[in-house]
């Protein structure tokens, strides 16, 4: 076996010192601080995270007032029937109808609210009714018109006009012409809640 020198003995104490030191760092101090930094990284990124979240929860009551303000003013609200329920909805519809017949002239025989057919697979709840009315052909003009173009707005759909025969008056000596019947349906749209 080989003596080594004072010198070389130092330098390989150091060696296997700074071996052994390397090792420690490797094995122990290394991946205790690498966990440490990716542990601080995730923190902040969480931080973060909740910062943003923690915003968004301090504007969401703003957030709902603003949406609810733009609904009201939205200048569409006056094209839609406005209620809450199904029920309250026909009723206005109805009396939107009677509002324009006593207007245009002519006269209501019957209004009846059609459910809505699960076919109907529309984005907005629409409420139909089936309109029986009596008018001449004039008013006719006048009514359709008037609904065509009301707000809310009202659509007319199936319509069929009838009428009887002319007769013969011989108290004035002319022919007289008996008012048509007039049957449709009308259906308004309500941007409407779950209960439609």
């Amino acid at each position: 076996m080989m003596q080594l020198s004072n010198q070389q003995q130092r330098i390989l104490a150091w060696g296997i010192l700074g071996v052994l030191l390397l090792l420690i760092y490797l094995l122990l101090i290394g991946p205790v601080l690498s966990k440490y930094q990716l542990e601080n990284e995730r923190i902040e990124t969480l931080t973060d995270q909740l910062q943003r979240y923690q915003r968004l929860s301090d504007s969401k009551e703003g957030e709902k007032a603003l949406l609810k303000q733009v609904k009201q003013d939205s200048p569409l609200n006056s094209f839609f029937l406005a209620g809450e329920t199904r029920s309250v909805v026909s009723a206005k519809l109805q009396q939107n109808l009677k509002q324009i017949i006593s207007q245009t002239g002519g006269q209501i025989v019957s209004t009846q609210g059609l459910p809505q057919t699960s076919d109907d697979y529309q984005s907005l709840p629409s409420v139909t009714l089936k309109v029986q009315l009596k008018a001449g052909i004039d008013e006719l003009k006048l009514i359709l018109f008037a609904l065509e173009t009301s707000r809310p707005g009202l659509y007319v759909e199936n319509i069929s006009i009838s009428s009887t025969p002319v007769r013969n008056s011989s108290y004035a000596k002319r022919q007289v012409m008996r008012p048509l019947d007039i049957r449709f349906n009308l259906t308004g749209y309500t941007t409407g809640t779950d209960t439609l």
